[in-house]
């Protein structure tokens, strides 16, 4: 007699984890888990006799699938010119196994990659980053930071140059993602004084002030404030009284983008001076930070 089929159950069968989710997306089944599936068939026959189920089993161990992702926080404003610039790039590992990275970085015109960090330790080259790299054994689901450090040239306020990093799975090579950041430089606030004038005459101050003036302009594409020193050569001819209305040698000023100020530096000349005698006057003006 012939049996007659009457009902089959099939387990699904799953080989590897989803490659093309993205990564982060879900946590994805661990690299070699063994995932087992069975199928079990049941029948009886046509006088209602029923017979043994047939089952049989096939496992499967979840090979390795890397997800790695690069992000780049916003970047901090730099100045142009300004050395020592850092922009962190975090690469996660969203793959299912333990991975290692390897790294290049791109830059456009008018920034210079300088050197690289992996927490507080510094490296001088991409080679040497990438050696430290490669020993760096990321775990699924978490991370590792490279911090690229750069400058930026002069005269790049108002460009937008682009700052790259491209990460590479090293078990599965064909796994890499690339961040890019777009650095938005500023100038720096800059400084120029005038003098008040050349020579000119003065008597002994007998109680009298004399107020030299200097004109400061910014040419920069961002307000400063700026520290002020007056001197002089000769401090028996004369005497300086204030700065910008701060009493004695020094004082303080702010000089907005592009803009001028003038500065008012009062000094005196001593009763005994000579007939013919000279002093210089000195104002300098530096950039508070």
């Amino acid at each position: 007699m012939t049996p007659i089929l009457r009902r089959l159950a099939l387990a699904g069968l799953l080989l590897a984890p989803l490659a093309a989710s993205p990564a982060l997306a879900q946590t994805p089944t661990p690299e070699n888990t063994t995932i087992t599936n069975t199928a079990t068939a049941t029948w009886s026959d046509a006088n209602g006799n029923t017979y043994t189920p047939a089952t049989a089993s096939v496992s499967v161990t979840v090979g390795f699938a890397a997800g790695v992702d690069v992000v780049s926080p916003a970047p901090p404003t730099p100045l142009s010119p300004s050395t020592g610039n850092e922009q962190a790039f975090v690469i996660n590992n969203g793959g299912n196994g333990t991975d290692q990275v390897s790294v290049s970085t791109t830059a456009g015109a008018g920034i210079t990659i300088t050197g690289y960090m992996i927490g507080s330790t510094t490296y001088a080259t991409l080679a040497e980053l990438n050696t430290a790299l490669a020993g760096t054994s990321i775990t699924s689901g978490s991370s590792v930071t490279v911090t690229v450090v750069y400058t930026v040239a002069e005269g790049q306020a108002g460009q937008t140059l682009p700052l790259a990093l491209t990460a590479t799975s090293v078990r599965q090579p064909s796994n890499s993602d690339t961040s890019t950041t777009n650095l938005s430089p500023i100038a720096v606030a800059g400084i120029s004084v005038t003098p008040d004038a050349g020579t000119v005459s003065r008597l002994p101050s007998n109680g009298t002030q004399y107020t030299a003036t200097f004109t400061l302009t910014n040419p920069g594409g961002v307000a400063g404030t700026f520290n002020l020193a007056a001197s002089t050569a000769n401090g028996a001819v004369l005497s300086i009284v204030s700065v910008n209305g701060t009493a004695g040698a020094s004082g303080s000023v702010s000089v907005g983008a592009g803009a001028t100020q003038t500065v008012d530096v009062v000094y005196t000349i001593a009763t005994g001076a000579a007939a013919g005698s000279t002093a210089g006057l000195t104002l300098t003006a530096t950039a508070a930070s």
